[in-house]
């Protein structure tokens, strides 16, 4: 027979160690995404030249161009206000249907809707989890996995291989 203390003294250890990790786990703070507090100071300058402030408004207002065609032609279903450059230049997504999916948005789209850009029919349905994280219709918004960024990619040169005069095809891109 066992001596009473080989006994007792492990299960006190154990019972001390649960105890003490049960009282440290409620003392442990949570850690959230940091959110950005609004600034009361001046509007900082924006150190760039006239010249290259001018080729990034040109820039824009072509994208903005682009945008507005591909929403027209059924390319681009946007999930947020903001014009997604991203979006535009790969050609387009269906924003909309990736956020009821739950398979993703792209960075932009993503940022844009933390930033409570959201369109009027995307607004109501966004929220929090109990993480504090961005839901949408309950699921959490998630950005795209790197297979989905990598085909945005490879369509996005496809347009450009197009637009100067080659193929635009992507296997013939990937064949390079």
């Amino acid at each position: 027979m066992r001596p009473p203390s080989r006994i007792v003294t492990p299960a006190v250890c154990v019972a001390l160690g649960f105890g003490l990790g049960a009282a440290t786990w409620s003392l442990t703070p949570s850690v959230n995404a940091q959110t950005l507090q609004p600034s009361n100071s001046a509007p900082k300058t924006v150190d760039i030249s006239e010249a290259n402030a001018e080729k990034i408004k040109q820039a824009s207002e072509a994208i903005a161009v682009a945008h507005q065609a591909l929403v027209q032609d059924g390319k681009y279903k946007p999930a947020v206000h903001t014009i997604n450059a991203y979006v535009v230049l790969a050609g387009g997504v269906d924003a909309l249907a990736d956020l009821d999916s739950g398979r993703g948005v792209d960075p932009i789209t993503f940022a844009g809707l933390y930033n409570g850009e959201g369109v009027d029919e995307v607004l109501p349905h966004l929220g929090e989890d109990s993480m504090g994280r961005l839901t949408y219709k309950g699921k959490l918004v998630r950005m795209y996995p790197i297979e989905r960024m990598r085909e945005l990619e490879q369509h996005r040169l496809a347009i450009l291989d197009r637009a100067a005069g080659g193929s635009g095809s992507l296997g013939d891109l990937l064949a390079q």
